[in-house]
């Protein structure tokens, strides 16, 4: 499994990327884009509560473009998980 890294892209491109990489998951379709992409975070997390997925709260990710830093957060989370295999 070879998740594309946030970098150089959208986060709506990576998002939709994560379909192709990752199909054991549901990846809710970001409607509402990056500005609230925190909300996103949020149902990905609902959608897939089996899986122990990092939170992106605005507390910790503030900024819009914190998307980045939680999507390699997401990354190094789910290389270390059942979803590695």
């Amino acid at each position: 499994m070879t998740v594309m890294l946030p970098i150089k892209t959208t986060f709506k491109h990576w998002v939709n990327d994560l379909n192709r990489t990752l199909p054991q998951l549901t990846i809710p379709i970001p409607i509402k884009g990056v500005d609230n992409w925190w909300d996103w975070v949020n149902q990905f997390i609902d959608i897939n509560h089996e899986y122990k997925l990092p939170s992106g709260n605005k507390s910790t990710f503030p900024e819009t473009e914190d998307w980045v830093k939680w999507a390699f957060l997401f990354i190094q989370t789910i290389q270390t998980t059942e979803l590695a295999g």
